[in-house]
Order: structure tokens, then sequence, then C-alpha cells
């Protein structure tokens, strides 16, 4: 449906300024992963409200995102099966961070544990491709390991600098080391199961 939608804009668009085949294609592409970024965007921040979780769900997810921007990790075959893996996992650590209580130390214990087996990982995993987008130049997976560390070492220094509540912080351990575990082969094992239980059956044009 969001590739359809696309397709048709860019085809509007094309019509109006006298577009190129190739230029059509390219805002296709560029209007599909705009769409599909805002319906994400706004299915979080409708699930974050409603669970009265916005603090420690948007914690998570920018934790996330700059963590698995430079490491990789495993994804969904399908957008669908994207997003709703994504709410659920985020709104799963949410709710956690939310109403269980953990001590400071405890905290702290956890964050240290994410930071060694981060560096283990950067050594020995990253970055963590996949069949369809495989890293193989050396000098790209030397810059991903780079990137990977100096998110790290940002996650570090942001511990120790901010005042942060407990809950937050704890919300940003769970979702580091999840995505860590998502990066071992155990990782990519369970990705591909849930793949198979989230796969979607693409529409047909009638249908849409």
């Amino acid at each position: 449906m969001i590739h359809n939608l696309a397709v048709r804009c860019a085809a509007y668009i094309a019509a109006n300024l006298s577009m190129e085949v190739s230029q059509q294609e390219v805002v296709a592409y560029g209007l599909e992963v705009i769409i599909g970024g805002l319906l994400k965007l706004i299915a979080l921040i409708i699930f974050s409200v409603f669970l009265g979780i916005i603090p420690q769900l948007w914690t998570a997810y920018i934790v996330l995102a700059f963590f698995r921007l430079s490491a990789g990790g495993p994804h969904c075959s399908t957008y669908y099966g994207c997003m709703i893996w994504t709410i659920i996992s985020l709104s799963s650590i949410g709710v956690i961070a939310k109403y269980i209580t953990v001590d400071i130390l405890v905290l702290n214990l956890m964050f240290y544990i994410a930071m060694i087996i981060g560096i283990i990982e950067v050594i020995i995993l990253v970055p963590a491709d996949t069949e369809t987008k495989p890293i193989t130049r050396a000098e790209d997976r030397r810059r991903n390991k780079l990137w990977t560390l100096a998110v790290f070492f940002g996650y570090f220094c942001l511990w120790h600098v901010l005042d942060l509540p407990n809950s937050l912080r704890l919300s940003a351990c769970l979702i580091l080391l999840f995505q860590q575990f998502m990066l071992t082969p155990w990782g990519y094992k369970m990705m591909a199961q849930l793949d198979k239980l989230l796969i979607f059956r693409p529409l047909r044009e009638e249908e849409v």
C-alpha cells in the first residue's frame, strides 16, 4: 500500500514537472521512505501516549537508532513486519522501565556490562550486515567499527553527565543489551523466526 501510494504520488509529480523515468523512480523511493518513516513515528507516538511511557519509549528509541545505524543488525523482510516488531519491542521495554524499580548501583552495573559487551562486539561482530545488504569493503567495515565505538563513547559520557531518572537509565540499558543480543547468531535466528510470523501477504493492485 505504501509503495503503491508513493509510486502514484511520484507519477503525479513527474507529470507536472516533466521528469524522466529514472528521476520518477528516485522520487518514488524517497516518498516511500518518508511515508513509511512517518507512519512508524505516528504509531510509536500513539502507543507511547496510550501506555503512558513517552519518556521511556523514546529514550529507548533514540539509543536504538544510533546503535543500529552504526552497528547494523538483522531486519524484518517487510515494512509492516518491521513496524510491528519495533512497536512491540520498544513498548515492552518502556513498560518494564516504567513499572520496575531498579537501584542505581544495579543500573550502573548493567550499563558497564553493556559497554564491555559492546566493545567485544565491535571487535568481533560489527558491522552486523545482512544477505541483502552485505558490507564487504574493509574500509566500510572499519568505518562502521569506529562509528560504533564513537556511539558508545557518547553513551558513556551522557550516562555520567546527564541527571536522568532511573526509569530512563533502565530503558537505555535494556535496549542496549537487547540490541547487543540481536547482533549475535542467536539474535539473527530469532529474527528469522519472527520474520516468518510477521510477513504479510502482498496486496494485489485491485485491493489497493
